[in-house]
């Protein structure tokens, strides 16, 4: 085998693919060749590329659009306050045991553009070693990936010693890393680190954006500060294996040992085994679910038993759609704080609830506050909880919305009737036929009210409607009558009442369709 040769671009700006362009000739694809970019050229590829480590510096900008083998693509390596670019275009196949570095000093700007192309990174490394995808690689160093097309596939080979590759956002402590995808696919089969020992920033969004990872951490070690935003697109986070072997546990940990937060709404989907907070006492860990139409769906969703560590769950729900959360079971340990505030809609549903407070060792919080959260009968374990209800909560039945509480009612219950501030048959007509519409209830208008009619007997006995989609006009309950006993508006439950009701009966109807803002579930 020939020695290794390093060659430097001199072109400007120019093709890859031009001898003249090199010092020493094209790059060819052998152990420690090195090929360098730098003082500010562009460079362009004409035909397929190979290179074994490749140098992008200087306020350089190479633009892929062919087929490429290369082992290891480094930008922002030197010292000057420049900005190197790495563009990937549609027609770029980037293949081989491949990783980047960006950032390895702390003046650059290092990014990767990404608009179309694939890239298949097959090297086997980990963290904490250096064989990895790393944006913002070196103490005070940074890093950027946007990705708005494309394939992005980090997967490894089948040598399990060192498994699979890992992806990092923020690697060393100061540095900083960010990733912003608004369209294409990702696929990392290892880790996704948002914030290792650093900052990290990572946000998904754009209705047919899909990430896949095996394990997703948000501030990993205690240093770390990460972040993920999620508004659009589907992240999944699965169990993968290579030859039998498991080499991620599909879980999301939210603050596993640093500053972890995790910001989902819009019209986003999320699907993991676990999703879980303050996985170690150092943890400070932080859930949102903000406006829009949200699913999360999760079969663990729980907070870790620490000591110092804190965590903080906000499902913040606006007035743009239903955000859902599914789970199997829900653990909230101590120092946990839940609340819940929704304008038009939230849903909760889960098999077990679980309340866990160590003696002397702090309390759950929960708000809950004016909305609509849909309810149903799960186990419920635990102890000491506390739990604010906001007062406008027992008589919030105007502006097309109700609450209803049934449990005194004996027996099962297959009618109801209705009052409500409606006075003409007419709209009492078009009030059933959205009902029937939304619901699959049927209804008849009678001289005393609107007699909702169900196929099969309520048997939950606490159920919550929401009128808020009904645009023709205003309805407010006055009242319903079941089995013969009537209840009127004025006689809802005290907010200590309600305390009971809803933590009794904790969770979601299962068959409530994701595009319904609900109207009547039992």
């Amino acid at each position: 085998m020939s020695a290794a040769t390093n060659t430097v671009w001199t072109g400007g700006t120019g093709d890859w693919n031009t001898a003249t362009n090199w010092n020493n000739g094209i790059p060819t694809y052998q152990s420690g060749n090195t090929a360098t970019i730098q003082n500010g050229s562009t460079v362009t590829t004409s035909a397929p590329i190979e290179g074994w480590i490749v140098y992008v510096n200087n306020g350089s900008t190479l633009t892929i659009s062919q087929a490429a083998t290369l082992t290891q693509l480094r930008l922002g390596n030197h010292s000057l306050q420049r900005t190197d670019t790495l563009n990937i275009l549609d027609g770029a196949d980037i293949t081989g045991q491949l990783f980047h570095i960006c950032g390895n000093n702390a003046n650059p700007t290092p990014r990767i553009v990404m608009t179309g192309g694939r890239i298949t990174c097959t090297h086997n490394g980990f963290l904490p070693t250096n064989q990895a995808v790393v944006f913002g690689y070196a103490s005070g160093t940074k890093g950027y990936f946007q990705m708005s097309g494309g394939e992005l596939i980090v997967n490894g080979t089948s040598d399990t010693s060192n498994g699979l590759q890992d992806v990092a956002f923020g690697y060393r402590v100061n540095s900083y890393g960010e990733g912003t995808i608004t369209g294409g696919s990702t696929r990392i089969d290892k880790v996704l680190y948002i914030g290792y020992q650093g900052d990290g920033l990572f946000k998904v969004s754009g209705a047919g954006t899909s990430v896949n990872v095996g394990s997703l951490s948000i501030g990993t070690e205690s240093t770390a500060n990460g972040e993920v935003t999620i508004t659009g697109g589907t992240l999944t986070v699965a169990t993968s294996t290579l030859n039998g072997s498991v080499l991620s546990d599909g879980s999301v940990y939210v603050g596993n040992a640093g500053n972890g937060t995790l910001n989902i709404g819009g019209t986003a989907t999320i699907r993991a085994e676990k999703l879980i907070l303050t996985n170690s006492d150092t943890a400070t860990s932080v859930l949102n679910v903000t406006d829009g139409g949200a699913i999360i769906q999760v079969d663990e969703l729980e907070t870790k038993n620490q000591t110092n560590a804190t965590a903080n769950l906000h499902f913040n729900v606006g007035t743009r759609g239903v955000s859902t959360i599914e789970t199997k079971n829900f653990t909230l340990e101590t120092n946990t704080t839940l609340s819940v505030n929704t304008q038009n809609g939230f849903a909760f549903a889960s098999d077990t609830l679980k309340l866990i407070t160590a003696t002397g060792a702090g309390t759950h919080a929960a708000t809950l506050e004016s909305g609509s959260v849909l309810l149903s009968t799960p186990t419920l374990d635990g102890n000491e909880i506390s739990v604010t209800l906001n007062p406008q909560l027992r008589n919030r039945v105007g502006s097309s919305q109700g609450w209803v509480d049934i449990s005194n009612i004996p027996g099962d219950i297959s009618e109801i009737i209705l009052r409500t501030n409606l006075t003409e048959e007419e709209e009492w007509a078009a009030f059933g036929n959205w009902l029937l519409q939304e619901t699959g209830v049927e209804s008849s208008v009678e001289s005393d009210g609107l007699h909702l009619l169900f196929q099969e007997a309520v048997m939950k006995k606490n159920f919550l409607w929401n009128f808020s989609d009904y645009a023709a006009q205003d309805v407010v309950l006055l009242g319903l009558t079941a089995n013969g006993v009537t209840l009127d508006a004025n006689s809802l439950p005290e907010p200590s009442g309600w305390l009971l009701m809803i933590w009794g009966v904790w969770g979601l109807l299962r068959f409530l369709p994701r595009k319904h803002k609900g109207a009547i579930h039992g």
